[in-house]
């Protein structure tokens, strides 16, 4: 659907309207869950908190009009203060 979008795309802009602009793709709606959680050992590295620190978890899937995926995102957000030191 979106031929060279991992080497023309700018992580910086928008996905969402790179989708619209050059492949006419307009996101309809989405449905997300959050969660409370505590991070992995990975994660925690990754986000320089403590292992088993408080994060938040988000998992998306945005659909096109015709209820057709066309983006599906798992995420990980530091949930506290709780720093590495």
């Amino acid at each position: 659907m979106c031929p060279y979008l991992l080497e023309d795309f700018e992580p910086s802009e928008s996905l969402y309207r790179a989708l619209a602009e050059r492949y006419g793709l307009q996101i309809h709606m989405a449905d997300e869950v959050a969660e409370a959680s505590v991070a992995t050992a990975g994660e925690a590295k990754l986000l320089r908190v403590r292992g088993k620190s408080p994060v938040f978890r988000f998992t998306r899937t945005a659909y096109l009009h015709d209820g057709q995926p066309i983006e599906f995102v798992k995420s990980t957000y530091q949930g506290g203060t709780a720093a590495r030191s």
